[in-house]
């Protein structure tokens, strides 16, 4: 594929500081070999529209309908001020383990990190002699890594006990099915369409576990049920695909933070640095923006990636195997040529890693930035940019 063959797109936005900005996007896509080296494949094309996976989720036990899942984030954010790792696939299991491993890690010349996901099979909260217990897992061949397996969802017979019935019906009668199911107080706001969240402690019996949890940050009987507002505690759903805007932290950024305990930000977000202390002192006009184009796990954003690393995936390979790869050791140029001005060569960063298991592709998604004094933009200024892209390896 020639570099001239890309579908590439350019975006004008307003930086934090109120300076106008340009943005070019572009990509590329490879397909994985068997020893883990990426050659080019098919052609890049820029992802316009949200995309979502097509089967319905229903609740497991009132019917309560879950929220769907993104399959494809856009790719039209003017800026990312990290690199969003997104990795789809499925844990395969033919020695039909009751649980396993899947470990990520990433390294390369500026960036080492890992993480982990614990994959067990299908199991229930059950009422035993001593109290609650956990079902033995069911044996399993392959999980998908996708947050409906995940810690979340909703406390379906706590809602349906809600005696507000008369509200809630006239929330869903104004916003509908698809809108309704996003918003219920009952959900866990960090994944609305996963499993094990409980409010209500006469709901925990008859709840299925989570498949996939955070090897360092796992669900405990013990502490099955907490209220409403406690939900900042509860564990992080475990996975690697795309988060969808409405979850929070991503709807935090344009939109209200459910109620906590203390009324503060959860540490977790803290601690990752994706949401400041004071965000709810905040306007929604003065609250960060730029972190909401992250559409990665939160903990799969935190790194810029350059394009030298190695990437290794257990157990969602062919037969169980691992997933390698190296990507490419590219770094893209940008010549541009504004109405008025001199041509500028800009460097680029990469913002999106994209990797799909089960068809052993890679896409990755450039971005050239530059600044601009203000009202340098013109009319027309659009039809009469050029700009060419430059490969070259590092």
């Amino acid at each position: 594929m020639r570099p001239d063959m890309d579908d590439r797109t350019i975006l004008a936005w307003q930086t934090p500081d109120d300076r106008p900005a340009v943005s070019v996007l572009f990509g590329r896509r490879f397909a994985i070999t068997n020893n883990g080296a990426c050659v080019e494949a098919e052609p890049f094309i820029l992802q316009k529209d949200f995309e979502y996976y097509p089967e319905a989720q229903l609740g497991p036990r009132t019917g309560y309908i879950r929220p769907s899942l993104l399959k494809r984030d856009v790719d039209l954010y003017a800026y990312r001020e990290r690199t969003d790792l997104v990795i789809q696939g499925s844990a395969r299991n033919p020695r039909r383990l009751r649980d396993l491993r899947v470990d990520l890690t990433v390294r390369g010349a500026a960036v080492r990190f890992a993480q982990a996901l614990h994959v067990t099979g299908d199991r229930w909260i059950e009422r035993g002699p001593g109290g609650l217990r956990l079902s033995e897992p069911d044996p399993f061949d392959e999980m998908p890594l996708r947050y409906d397996k995940a810690y979340g969802g909703t406390d379906e017979m706590a809602l349906a006990a809600d005696p507000d019935v008369d509200e809630n019906r006239m929330i869903y009668d104004t916003v509908g099915e698809d809108e309704d199911r996003e918003i219920s107080e009952y959900s866990y706001p960090r994944n609305p369409a996963g499993k094990g969240y409980v409010i209500d402690p006469e709901s925990a019996p008859g709840t299925p576990w989570p498949n996939l949890e955070l090897s360092d940050e796992s669900l405990r009987l013990s502490q099955i049920a907490a209220p409403r507002d406690a939900w900042g505690a509860r564990p992080y759903p475990a996975g690697f695909d795309w988060f969808p805007h409405a979850w929070f932290p991503r709807s935090a950024f344009f939109g209200d933070m459910p109620p906590t305990a203390d009324g503060q930000v959860p540490r977790a977000e803290q601690k990752l640095g994706i949401l400041p202390a004071d965000l709810r002192k905040r306007s929604l006009f003065t609250r960060p923006k730029l972190p909401f184009a992250q559409g990665a796990h939160p903990r799969l954003w935190q790194h810029r990636l350059l394009g030298d690393e190695l990437i290794q995936v257990l157990a969602i390979g062919p037969s169980g195997g691992p997933l390698e790869l190296t990507l490419p050791k590219l770094a893209p140029q940008v010549d541009l040529r504004l109405p008025g001005q001199r041509p500028v060569r800009l460097p680029t960063e990469l913002d999106l890693v994209l990797i799909t298991a089960d068809d052993r592709r890679v896409t990755l998604l450039w971005r050239a930035t530059h600044r601009l004094e203000p009202y340098a933009l013109g009319p027309d200024w659009e039809a009469k940019t050029s700009y060419t892209i430059g490969w070259r390896s590092q």
